[in-house]
């Protein structure tokens, strides 16, 4: 396999979860996602907040155009898709020390989430 046939089919493992996603936010109503319900099993169980908690009301709200709403209900809303598609192209492209490094760093975000999520601020 050539390096241009390559480049075209990582393009297009790129493609087509964007295209997905465009239409379910073209063909589907931003409200009845919201009515999903919030059902999480670390919550019920230890009674804290997962780092993961809120992000599908984050992407409603990037959906939306409300970037800084989404920023405030969960930050990895925004790591999540870029640590997504770099490590499948680091994968797919066989940088295994990429794919070490790139998990490295999601892990400090999701720990910090998990740090903002359950820690009380005090009101000012």
């Amino acid at each position: 396999m050539t390096l241009k046939t390559k480049l075209v089919l990582g393009y297009l493992r790129l493609f087509l979860p964007s295209v997905l996603l465009i239409s379910i936010y073209l063909y589907v109503k931003i409200e009845v996602a919201s009515l999903v319900p919030h059902f999480c099993l670390f919550e019920k169980l230890i009674n804290i907040k997962c780092p993961f908690c809120g992000l599908t009301k984050a992407f409603i709200f990037i959906l939306n155009g409300e970037y800084k709403l989404a920023l405030i209900q969960n930050i990895l809303s925004f790591f999540l898709p870029i640590y997504l598609i770099l490590f499948q192209v680091s994968k797919y492209f066989k940088f295994y020390k990429k794919i070490l490094r790139i998990d490295f760093y999601f892990t400090l975000i999701v720990i910090i989430q998990f740090i903002i999520s359950n820690y009380q601020f005090p009101k000012t």
